[in-house]
């Protein structure tokens, strides 16, 4: 059974197919794609019944036949979905990555989820980002079940978006699009991320920023520089520490948090190379605007003046906690 359409799913069809439109409360007021009449909004799109229909050229569709006409594919269409990551060589020759399928499940594009296009809208992802990266959007996906496992591990809604190595599927983070389930990002049980987001796109001789959260580098990568990664959290296993440790020129733009500060010194273990840090006060880099990422990324530090700044201040936030304690130090 095919979903009801929203109003999303309404201006996102217009929209990508090119097609004038206006909105009249009740209805969409459309210049028509299907006759020439360029001066004139000819048709109507009706939202109590999703009907469309051409005052100029007479054509009368449902918005499941509409999307049919534009698109050149069924609306909803719910097909069989499989994504298997084979199994790669690891650095650690005694670590074996377990492989996945997803076998069952709703799986869509983004665009023809409503809940899931809301949530990238909201989140600023830019059309260039959802497509580059193939992000995909299912309100329900069932894995492979593993041997010995008692059942098979169930998804619900979740963005999907792919994660590669040498142009082959390689893991899936399951991000939720409705911000309401814990933990808000899930990985194929029994596999591991040993590699950073856009490997197979970044160049370690040139400047390069590293994140943490693949929504950390979204507006960076669709407007200041498409070299850029992220690790999927602060505990960096050995694949992306031998991968990281010789880039020359690397930017850490961390969130401005306990872990995020801890991360500078997990990087500075492993670098080959001097690295910078940047930060926006208060916030991560998927909260903050262009201009506050752009001024972050200009006042980049050495991590050693970052380090030092970072233990003044917490010598003077240990002092005034004594002070208001009562406690002389």
């Amino acid at each position: 059974m095919l979903r009801q359409p929203t109003e999303t799913d309404a201006r996102e069809l217009l929209t990508s197919s090119g097609i004038r439109f206006s909105d009249k409360g009740e209805y969409y007021s459309i210049f028509c794609p299907f006759h020439q009449n360029k001066k004139t909004a000819s048709a109507a799109l009706y939202k109590d019944r999703w009907l469309f229909k051409c005052f100029g050229c007479d054509t009368v569709l449902s918005f499941a036949k509409l999307y049919e006409e534009l698109k050149g594919k069924p609306w909803g269409e719910h097909g069989a979905f499989s994504m298997v990551a084979t199994p790669v060589k690891d650095t650690m020759p005694e670590f074996s990555r377990r492989t996945f399928s997803i076998v069952e499940g709703r799986i869509t594009s983004v665009y023809d989820n409503a809940k899931a296009l809301a949530y990238c809208r909201s989140r600023d992802v830019s059309d260039d980002f959802i497509q580059f990266f193939n992000f995909q959007a299912s309100d329900l996906c069932k894995f492979e079940k593993n041997e010995g496992e008692e059942k098979a591990v169930v998804w619900e809604n979740r963005l999907l978006i792919p994660v590669s190595l040498n142009g082959e599927p390689y893991n899936l983070e399951g991000r939720d699009y409705t911000r309401k389930q814990i933990p808000k990002c899930l990985y194929p049980k029994h596999c591991k991320m040993d590699i950073c987001f856009n490997q197979d796109n970044l160049d370690k001789s040139k400047p390069m920023i590293v994140c943490e959260g693949i929504m950390d580098i979204h507006k960076i990568w669709s407007n200041i520089n498409k070299n850029v990664t992220c690790t999927f959290g602060i505990s960096l296993s050995d694949g992306q520490k031998e991968f990281l440790k010789d880039a020359s020129n690397v930017i850490l733009f961390i969130d401005d948090d306990e872990a995020g500060h801890k991360s500078v010194s997990i990087f500075e273990k492993f670098m080959n190379h001097d690295f910078k840090v940047a930060v926006v006060p208060g916030t991560d880099p998927g909260g903050a605007d262009l201009d506050q990422i752009n001024i972050a990324l200009s006042k980049a530090v050495s991590w050693v003046d970052f380090l030092m700044d970072d233990v003044k201040l917490f010598d003077k936030s240990v002092k005034s906690t004594f002070s208001l304690m009562g406690i002389k130090k």
